[in-house]
Formats: C-alpha cells, sequence, structure tokens
C-alpha cells in the first residue's frame, strides 16, 4: 500500500500536479518563467513489483534488487553497496548535484548508510554517519528519487528537478515502517529561491520549450533579461557586442571563431536544457565577455521512446504593401521532424542510442514579381509604370531550407566508464531579400551554409566523490554563395553587354538586368582536446579544474567575376588568380600561367618579368605557390588559409557552507595567431611596392628584404609612427603570442530560508574574431593616392571586460518570487578602426586596432509566479544603457572616409534598448495548454541627417550627433495552444501557434532624416513612362519591418 504527502522540505522540481490530467503542470525556469510539460506521476507500487509509470525505468536486476529487496544486512553494508551506485557516468559541465541529509521522521536524527537512487539510472549515493548524502554528474532534468533503508517505510520523491552547474537540496524525513512493504510516495517542491546561484542566468528545460509559441532557440534566448536583437537579428547580451557571446553544446564550446555565432544548428526539440548565463560566469568558461549559451541536448534510455512531428504555416496580414500577400498558402512553411531513441538491439541496455531529424521549407513572406529576365527582357508588359499588364509571376525571394540532425550513441564500458559519441549536422540553403531587384529577381545569390559537429567522450569515475572527463571534438562551419555554381558558366556572360554598359537609367529604378557576380566561401575547422577534473574534497569543497587545446584551421577565398577585356564589345569570363599550371611548358617542372594574357608567374616574378617561364620541381610546389601568391600579390582575390592555435586551463573550487555558497576561480588563455604582419608598415604591399627601387627585385627577394638598406627611403613617412627600419630583415614579421590570467569571484549569501543576495566579479578574455585578425591579409593597395582599408591585424591583442554584479532573490508569497540584479561592465580594447598609416604620395590605409571602449550599466527585474490553480506567469524588465564609442570595428573607417570627425565621445550603441519588458503567461486544463509570450520594447538609436545646409548669414553644420534620436517603439505577442487529441492508442497532440497575433509591422530600419520607415523628405526623381516603377514603390521597404503574423498548425505524435 502507499501514503502520499504533499511536499518535501527543500526538494527541487514541479509543485504539483493535475489529478488526472493529460497535460501535466508546468515549472518555471530562470528570469523569463517558462512553463514546461514535464512527465505525469504515473504509477509507483511497492519496491519489489519492479512496475514504474511513464518517465521512469525500471530497476535493472542485481545489485539493485538486493537494495530493494533483500536488504538484510546491516547499514554498514548499504553504505559500501551505495558506494557503488555512487559511481556517475555522464560527462562534467552538462551536470548538476543532488545533496541533502536523511533523518528520522519523529526524533530527528541522522540515518547513516540509507540508500538514495535516481530511478532509471544508475546514479546513487548512501548516506555517511551523519545522515548526508550527495550525487555528482547528474544530467540535467526530472527525476524521481527513492531512499531505502531497512526498518523505514520507502519513500519515492517525484519531480525532482536537476539544473547544471547547480546543487539541488533534497532533505528526507522517513517514517518507521508500520506495514512490510510500505511505500510512501511524496511531490518534490520546486523552491522559488536557487540558493547556490552566484550570477544571473536563465534555464530553459525540453518541457518549457516545447510550450512556449517558439520555434527556434533564438525566439527563446530574446526574451531572457538582460538581452537584446539588432536590427540584424544578431544577440547581444548585456550591452556587449554580438561576437562576445560564446556557444557551448554538451560542455565542449561550438563557437565559429571566424565570425563568433553557432558553427551547428541546434533545434529546440533536440536540447534537453537550455542555460543562458548573462552575469559573471565561472573560471570554466572562456573566450566571451558577455555570455554564455550553454545547450544540452537529449540522450537515449533504456526505454524505447519517440516521436512525430509535423507542422504546416502560413501568413496572413492586411498589409497592402507586401507584394504577392494573396499567392500566401499553407504551403509556403512546412516542417517535418522527429525523434527515437533507446538500447540498441541485441546489445541489452550497455549501448544505447538517440537520434533526431528536421526538415523545414519556407518560402517567406517577401516577393517579387518575375518582369524581366536577368539581361532585362521583358516577361511582362507594363500597362504604366509599376502596373503590369497580366499578372506577373510572382517568385519568393526570402526563402530557405534547412536540414538538421543529432545523433548520440552511448556505451557504457563498466560501472566506472562510459563512452559516448555525438553527432550533429545542419544544412541550409537560403536567398536574402534585395529589395532593388523586385522586378528582376534573376541572378540573386544563392547562399549556402552547413555544420558539422562530432565529439567523442570518455568519463571515468575513480570514486563516489571524484571523476574525470576527456572530450576530443572537432566542429566544422561551412559558408558559400554564388548565383549559379559553375564559375564559367554562361548564364553569367551577358549577350547585351555593351548596349547595357551604356545604358542610363533613370534615377530612383529598380534593377531591370544584371547577375550579382560575387562568389565566396570559408570553412572553419575546429579540433579540441578537453580534459576535465572533478571531486567533491569534503561536504564543504567541490573542486574542478581542466585544460584545453584548440587547434583551428581556416579558409577563405572570395573575388568577383569580371570582362577579361574592356576594350571590345563581348563580356569574357576572367577569374583573378585562376592560373593554368602545366607540365608541358619545362621539361620535368611545372608552370603557372594566367590564361587571359599568357603570362607566367613564380618566385623570379618582379611584376615586370611576365615572359619567361618559372619552373616547380613538384605539383604541389606550384600549387603551393599560387595560394602565396593570390594571398599577397593578386588583386581582386582575397583569399588565406590561416592555423592559429589555443591553450587554456582553468582552477574552480565552489564552496558550500550553510551560510554562504562562493564560487571562485582562476583561467588562464594562451592564443597564437601564428600569423604575419608588414616588417615596414609604410610599404606594406608586396606585390607593387610605392619604392621604385624595390620594383626589380624579385618575390623571392623582396620575401628576404635587409630593410637596413633602405633606411634612409622611408625616414619622413615613417618619423610620426616611430618605427624604425634598423636590423629589419623580411617583409613579413611573425605575430606576438597573447596570454592572460582571468580572475572569477561570486558569493550567495543567504539572508533567510526564502531569501538570498548575490555578488559576483570577473575579468574576461576574448581574441577578436578571426575575420577582423585575417581580412585582407595581403594588404593589396594600388599606386594611387586615397585612403584604403579596413584591412585585418592578425596581431591584435585580446579584448577585456570586467563585470561587476549585485542581486536579490526573494520569495515574496507562496508561489510568488522576485529577482532583483544591478550589474556594470567595463569593456576595453574593442576593436576598431586605427588611425591612418602613412605611405606617402597622399596615400594611407587603416587596419583594425585595439581602441574602442565601452561600458554598460543595467537593472533586472524578474516576477515569477509558479503555475497552480491553472495559471502561472513571469515577467522581466531590464533598465539598460549600453554606451560605447563605436559599434562596430569598420565604424571610425566609414566616418573618415566621407571626412567626418572620428567619435570623441562615448554615445549610445546600436543595441542599446533602455527599456524592454518580456512576458509570459500560461493557462492549463486536463486536456489543454494555452501560453502567451509578450514582448515590448523602447526604440533602438539611429543618426539623424538634414537636409538643409546653411541659414542666411551663418553655415550651419548638418552633421548631428550619432545615435541621438530613437526608432519608435516595438512590441510583440505570441501565441500557443496544445490540446491531447482524446485517441486510442499513442498520444497525440493537435498544436496551433500565431505569431505575431496582432499583425504588429514593427520598424526595424527607419529613414535617417523622418525616424520612420514609412516616409522620407529626401525623394529623388519623379514617375514616368521610361521609368518601369513608380516612385512610391522604390521609396517603400518592405523589409524595414518585423514579420507579418503567421499561422501555424501541426500534430504530435509520441510513439
Amino acid at each position: 500500500m502507499a501514503a502520499t504527502a504533499d511536499r518535501v522540505t527543500g526538494a527541487t522540481g514541479i509543485e504539483s500536479l493535475h489529478p488526472g490530467s493529460g497535460f501535466p503542470t508546468p515549472g518555471f525556469s530562470g528570469p523569463l518563467a517558462v512553463p514546461s510539460l514535464p512527465g505525469g506521476a504515473g504509477q509507483l507500487t511497492d519496491s519489489c513489483d519492479h512496475r514504474h509509470g511513464p518517465g521512469t525505468t525500471a530497476v535493472p536486476a542485481g545489485i539493485f534488487d538486493e537494495l530493494t529487496c533483500g536488504m538484510k544486512e546491516n547499514a554498514m553494508k548499504s553504505i559500501v553497496i551505495g558506494f557503488f551506485l555512487s559511481l556517475t557516468l555522464v560527462w562534467g559541465g552538462t551536470t548538476g548535484k543532488l545533496t541533502g541529509t536523511v533523518t528520522d521522521a519523529e526524533s530527528g536524527e541522522p540515518l547513516p548508510g540509507c540508500n538514495i537512487i535516481l530511478e532509471g539510472t544508475d546514479l546513487g549515493a548512501a548516506t555517511d554517519l551523519d545522515g548526508s548524502y550527495f550525487i555528482l554528474n547528474i544530467p540535467p532534468g526530472v527525476y524521481t528519487v527513492k531512499a531505502l533503508m531497512i526498518g523505514y517505510s520507502t519513500q519515492s520523491i517525484e519531480q525532482v528537478r536537476i539544473q547544471v552547474d547547480l546543487t539541488t537540496t533534497l532533505n528526507i524525513q522517513l517514517q518507521v515502517e508500520a506495514i512490510q512493504g510500505e511505500e510512501v510516495t511524496v511531490v518534490a517542491e520546486k523552491p522559488l529561491v536557487q540558493m547556490d546561484l552566484t550570477s544571473s542566468e536563465a534555464r530553459i528545460s525540453a518541457e518549457d520549450l516545447d510550450a512556449l509559441p517558439v520555434n527556434e532557440i533564438w525566439d527563446v534566448i530574446n526574451v531572457q533579461s538582460g538581452v537584446t536583437r539588432d536590427a540584424g537579428g544578431g544577440i547581444h547580451i548585456r550591452g556587449g557586442r554580438q561576437q562576445e557571446v560564446a556557444y557551448w553544446v554538451d560542455g565542449v564550446s561550438v563557437t565559429d571563431a571566424y565570425d563568433g555565432g553557432l558553427s551547428v544548428a541546434v533545434d529546440n526539440d533536440a536540447i534537453q536544457e537550455l542555460q543562458v548565463i548573462s552575469g559573471t560566469f565561472n573560471a570554466e568558461y572562456g573566450q566571451a565577455m558577455s555570455g554564455i549559451i550553454n545547450l544540452v541536448t537529449k540522450d537515449g534510455g533504456e526505454q524505447y521512446r519517440g516521436y512525430l512531428s509535423s507542422y504546416a504555416s502560413r501568413y496572413t496580414t492586411g498589409d497592402t504593401r507586401l507584394r504577392g500577400r494573396d499567392r500566401y498558402s499553407f504551403a509556403d512553411d512546412r516542417n517535418l521532424e522527429g525523434s527515437l531513441s533507446g538500447p540498441v538491439p541485441l546489445l541489452g541496455k550497455r549501448l544505447t542510442f538517440y537520434t533526431y531529424g528536421r526538415w523545414n521549407h519556407s518560402k517567406g513572406w517577401l516577393y517579387a514579381w518575375k518582369i524581366f529576365d536577368r539581361w532585362g527582357q521583358p516577361l511582362v508588359e507594363l500597362a504604366a509604370p509599376g502596373e503590369p499588364a497580366s499578372t506577373p509571376e510572382a517568385v519568393a525571394m526570402n526563402w530557405r531550407e534547412k536540414t538538421n540532425t543529432n545523433s548520440k550513441l552511448t556505451f557504457k564500458l563498466n560501472s566506472t566508464m562510459k563512452l559516448r559519441y555525438n553527432l550533429m549536422t545542419s544544412h541550409e540553403t537560403y536567398q536574402d531579400y534585395n529589395h532593388y531587384a523586385q522586378y528582376s529577381p534573376e541572378g540573386e545569390l544563392i547562399h549556402f551554409t552547413s555544420g558539422m559537429n562530432q565529439k567523442l567522450s570518455f568519463t571515468h569515475t575513480l570514486s563516489s566523490a571524484t571523476f574525470y572527463t576527456l572530450d576530443l571534438s572537432r566542429f566544422q562551419k561551412k559558408y558559400h554563395h554564388y548565383a549559379f555554381p559553375d564559375p564559367y558558366s554562361p548564364d553569367y556572360i551577358d549577350p547585351y553587354y555593351f548596349a547595357h554598359q551604356e545604358a542610363v537609367l533613370d534615377i530612383s529604378t529598380f534593377k531591370i538586368w544584371g547577375v550579382n557576380m560575387s562568389r565566396f566561401q570559408r570553412k572553419t575547422d575546429t579540433r579540441v582536446m578537453k580534459f576535465d577534473f572533478t571531486s567533491q574534497v569534503n561536504p564543504v569543497h567541490q573542486l574542478k579544474f581542466g585544460a584545453e587545446l584548440r587547434n583551428h584551421d581556416l579558409t577563405l577565398d572570395g573575388y568577383g567575376i569580371s570582362d577579361a577585356d574592356l576594350t571590345d564589345t563581348v563580356f569574357t569570363i576572367r577569374i583573378p588568380g585562376d592560373f593554368i599550371v602545366s607540365d608541358q611548358v619545362l621539361p620535368g617542372q611545372w608552370t603557372i600561367m594566367d590564361p587571359v594574357d599568357s603570362t607566367y608567374i613564380g618566385w623570379g616574378w618582379n611584376g615586370h618579368n611576365g615572359v619567361t617561364p618559372f619552373g616547380f620541381n613538384t605539383k604541389k610546389q606550384a600549387d603551393d605557390f599560387i595560394q602565396y601568391y593570390n594571398k599577397y600579390v593578386q588583386f581582386g582575390r582575397g583569399t588565406y588559409h590561416e592555423q592559429p592555435t589555443e591553450m587554456s586551463a582553468y582552477v574552480q573550487d565552489k564552496i558550500e557552507f550553510k551560510s554562504v555558497i562562493i564560487n571562485v576561480g582562476v583561467r588562464w588563455d594562451r592564443f597564437d595567431a601564428r600569423g604575419v604582419v608588414p616588417t615596414n608598415p609604410a610599404e606594406p604591399y608586396m606585390g607593387n611596392p610605392r619604392n621604385a627601387r624595390l620594383d626589380s627585385l624579385t618575390l623571392e627577394e623582396r620575401k628576404h628584404i635587409d630593410w637596413s638598406l633602405y633606411v634612409d627611403d622611408y625616414r619622413d613617412v615613417l618619423a610620426d609612427s616611430g618605427a624604425s627600419l634598423e636590423s629589419k630583415r623580411g617583409w613579413w614579421s611573425p605575430t606576438t603570442v597573447k596570454s592572460q590570467l582571468s580572475p572569477r569571484l561570486g558569493i550567495a549569501y543567504p539572508i533567510t530560508d526564502k531569501g538570498v543576495i548575490h555578488f559576483s566579479f570577473g575579468h574576461f578574455f576574448q581574441m577578436p574574431s578571426f575575420g577582423n585578425l585575417y581580412k585582407d591579409p595581403g594588404i593589396k593597395i594600388p599606386e594611387e593616392s586615397g585612403k584604403f582599408g579596413v584591412f585585418g591585424n592578425p596581431d591584435l591583442n585580446p579584448q577585456k571586460t570586467v563585470m561587476y554584479e549585485l542581486g536579490l532573490q526573494q520569495e515574496l508569497a507562496p508561489g510568488l518570487s522576485l529577482d532583483l540584479t544591478g550589474y556594470y561592465r567595463d569593456v576595453r580594447d574593442w576593436v576598431s578602426t586605427g588611425i591612418p598609416v602613412d605611405m606617402g604620395g597622399g596615400a594611407s590605409y587603416y587596419t583594425y586596432v585595439n581602441k574602442d571602449y565601452s561600458n554598460v550599466r543595467g537593472l533586472t527585474l524578474n516576477c515569477t509566479r509558479q503555475f497552480s490553480g491553472f495559471y502561472g506567469f513571469s515577467f522581466n524588465y531590464t533598465f539598460q544603457i549600453a554606451e560605447g564609442s563605436n559599434s562596430n570595428p569598420d565604424e571610425e573607417f566609414g566616418a573618415l572616409q566621407n571626412n567626418a570627425e572620428p567619435t570623441r565621445a562615448i554615445l549610445p550603441l546600436d543595441w542599446d534598448q533602455t527599456h524592454t519588458l518580456n512576458g509570459n503567461v500560461y493557462l492549463g486544463g486536463k486536456a489543454w495548454n494555452l501560453s502567451f509570450l509578450g514582448q515590448f520594447g523602447s526604440g533602438y538609436p539611429y543618426t539623424p541627417s538634414q537636409n538643409v545646409a546653411t541659414t542666411q548669414g551663418i553655415s550651419v553644420s548638418t552633421d548631428l550627433p550619432k545615435n541621438s534620436r530613437r526608432k519608435p517603439y516595438t512590441y510583440n505577442l505570441d501565441v500557443n495552444f496544445q490540446y491531447a487529441l482524446p485517441l486510442p492508442g499513442p498520444e497525440a497532440q493537435l498544436f496551433v501557434k500565431i505569431f505575431n497575433v496582432l499583425d504588429r509591422r514593427n520598424e526595424i530600419i527607419v529613414y535617417s532624416d523622418t525616424g520612420t520607415a514609412d516616409k522620407t523628405n529626401d525623394i529623388q526623381g519623379e514617375d514616368n513612362a521610361t521609368r518601369p516603377n513608380t516612385i512610391a514603390e522604390y521609396y517603400t521597404h518592405t523589409e524595414w519591418y518585423s514579420a507579418p503574423r503567421q499561422v501555424q498548425i501541426g500534430f504530435k505524435i509520441n510513439l
């Protein structure tokens, strides 16, 4: 027989369940309380029957049977058995800890030798002589915990939630066994205040993600405290630049070093827990300055589970400015996804698997009319400007198609060792909208991106308190774009080329012919070896240390197809740097020839000698030279192959007293760009030196030049910079190694059993994105006057942040909590455009340097009501001021090109949003739930402009302060409705999501003279018969607004 209690003091989990509900009660996690749908209470009978309800796994025979049905030995034997149960088997960095005490319910005396088991796992522990226990390395999720001891009723505590990097306290009181085999079942209560949280973060579980009206992880991240999203969709945490966020998946950073993005896409339904750390993160996290997004993906279990889901959606709007809105249908956005997990057949429970896949195709909401083909030939006659005589074909212009997969294999080698292999892939093909191609959408770029993450993880448990993990991983990110796959395709050849070159179009006219000639590809290939060691040294100290080695392999190649001969009337394709390598010119050697002008290149080339063939002994030598030549000499070709390395190590101690919790640690980072910079800054371009004395030198001679022979030639040019050429040799000099020690400290001080104050402080180190380090490495500058750049600088220093935070968590009433946090960030050595480097003759160039500054201060307020009485809610408000000298590294160069003053003050950054308010309300019944997600934000800044330059007698400056005006405020409301279908067989669910319920067209980009997207006073041209489009069409940018209302209908079947 079983008795039921209401709650367990100090337990963590979900507070209550709807009796007999088809939908379990949601819980709330993090600053934005997002509702979850955890598994139900199910059926639990006496421990010897081994029957379990949904969401649990039968305890395996053997050692567990002895514990549950045959405990006839003394308590010491139970402690020994519990030791083996505590040999945890999952890698660190993605797990949490369970701790507590077990006491006699009547006397309050501690109970040593009580066995604590997490059902459905191999995890467990035994209490010590003080009745205390702890279990390390528990994957995030909701568990049923069993307490078993001879002479006492077995107690099962359901809905105990474990979270990454946090301690869940579960204190248990056991009743003396009145009836043999008696079992008590209780439901754990989730504490509103997390006592060991020393910095701000948000946690979103798999159940939360399912309940929210969201499709992608970015939609969830965007509604967390301190997070803003720029006009391009980039995520900014606490006022930092987009590249300051690091992405972790299953314990390893998978940040694409090229641009700071996520290397492989991760879908919501593949995530077990999403953690957004916006405060001062621990020492184990590096190469980030403003935040960590930590994803823990799902794993296979000992039971077969799976699901299949599909949806279709369409846009529906009353905005008549949207071209092609009458073509919207539910076939425009289709999605199919599913997963399957469980034990591998014939191998028992030692080898389990998890596999997930998703396919999605969306046409988007922005369409064009196909009125002209790519060569300007009319496909539809125009009755008048903007009025086709017949209905033209509507072509989607912001479409995308993607496929993502995630697979895991977990092999239990023995009771103390586990091996796991994980493979994630993502592929996406898409097209970006081009406002000016609305009448001729052919010939636009197609974009392709793909990612892959492979990880092999080994976990070895040395004792009940100590384990280590070794991770070997490799992740890749690829991107390329083109209009047509073959660069020599005849589709690039304009049959009306000469006529188009001579044609003059009216101002404010859409593109009516042309092909985008840009071709670009890049790849980041990163290999990581990571070691982590964790030990609960004693009940107070949990020590963790680790080290990591990271090797990057970056390749990039970009160029534009051009006309090989501008003197004729025929377009002949020319690809800069595309040479012919042959072994037929020189006996036994390989030569390199330009196919357009039939000139030869080699180490003996000096810009004048292209007639003589230069030989290489092997084809590889010839290929290597082409790579070098295209990198440092060839105009019109941007290419490189770089292999930087990183090393890091950390020590972290979590000190847990009853009165205070302290996280203290230190991190060491080392970075070697393995790049080069010009030895003589006044002579950067190797292919065509400005000094005539160098013209006769071959490439080989320039590569090893002795600059001391030319000191007088550059004395005046280098005088201001202070650079010296004395004893300097070589065209290029190697970069220096960068390193830093970064201390971290976090303190949580409980003031009552319902309130805690936390303080955190830390130094953070991050190398700039590799795109800034290696951009245009050859510094190829034409021999003319002017300003050139911005060029990369592989010798950049790390960017640095010092962050402070002070916060309070407080339970206001039963089920209602408040979190108030203030923070300050001081950011130095941000990448920016440097001062001009003088080359003489009126020419100068710019490179990236570390000189920009930023500071951010803010306040976040979060209020959460746990679900009860059929509803729950969570709201977060952020007040933030994000100021700095420049929002992006190229901003200063743009001002200099326009002869504007450089930034001399700290001004609002582009993503500075003073007020943001996000809220989620959840309603639920027996077979249904309804979730609302609302967002409000004050306007982002923009730089105003004015057209009037003078007044009578006095010259008036038209330069208005940067980012001194605000765009209109924005708001949005999304809804998710789920209904459990009363069908026999597998559980089935119908869902309807409506995004932008109010069809609000928020203005994302605005005209600088009016501050709105609707109107500009700077209109040029008038409607006439020679212009195919109207002036109104030209100045109406539908892409400057947020997406219109979208209705999504789908189903989900649990297999």
